[in-house]
């Protein structure tokens, strides 16, 4: 049985194998869906258990112009720093 000894790069579990040997594991995330202000579209990504009120997600926005759809992250990186809860007041590129 392996036992977990800390978070590597949020999504990422570090992990002491019952043979002493090291892994690496990728977790599940929580994921929100905001459709409710079309064409725009708003994903979130956090650890399970994550509040909306922290700043914990990585958060996507993605907008839809005739046939074309663009896909923009919360402060114009994948970092997981974000406020779910603000989505709508983030700058995004």
């Amino acid at each position: 049985m392996a036992s977990e000894i800390t978070v590597v790069n949020g999504n990422r579990k570090l992990f002491v194998n019952s043979d002493g040997s090291i892994s690496i594991r990728d977790t599940p995330f929580k994921t929100i869906v905001d459709k409710t202000s079309s064409p725009t579209e708003y994903y979130g990504f956090a650890n399970p258990g994550t509040a909306t009120s922290s700043a914990y997600w990585k958060i996507m926005r993605k907008t839809v112009s005739g046939a074309i759809e663009t896909f923009e992250f919360a402060d114009g990186d994948a970092n997981f720093d974000n406020v779910w809860d603000d989505r709508a007041s983030l700058s995004y590129s």
